[in-house]
């Protein structure tokens, strides 16, 4: 799959956050909110039908180094600072739909290959 667009879209992450389910596609919270240039409250009462988990720093990163789209270098841009030392750090996700994409102000189009 090739991306073309003025406007890339934001970095997704395929994550298992639950044993319960399987691994999807997901954004970092953060990046949506900061595209969006909303709050975290204000997104999540206008948008209660988004799923919003939380996912250890540690498991995020662990997740993100076994990816076959990213090397070991690009992981590192992608890895959040860390906070206080001892600290829980967590990471905030939205899972994928495509209502949030659109809403984000892009269009995925899949267009058959001809030779």
């Amino acid at each position: 799959m090739f991306e073309f667009s003025e406007k890339p879209l934001l970095p997704c992450y395929n994550l298992q956050v639950s044993v319960s389910q399987g691994p999807c596609n997901w954004f970092l919270f953060s990046d949506v909110l900061k595209h969006l240039k909303f709050s975290s409250r204000i997104f999540q009462a206008h948008f209660l039908h988004f799923e919003v988990m939380t996912l250890p720093r540690a498991e995020f990163q662990h997740q993100i180094s076994l990816s076959q789209v990213l090397v070991p270098k690009e992981t590192q841009e992608h890895v959040c600072p860390s906070t206080a030392p001892g600290a829980i750090e967590t990471v905030e996700l939205v899972c994928y739909q495509p209502e949030l994409v659109q809403l984000l102000g892009s269009k995925v189009a899949f267009e058959a290959w001809s030779s």
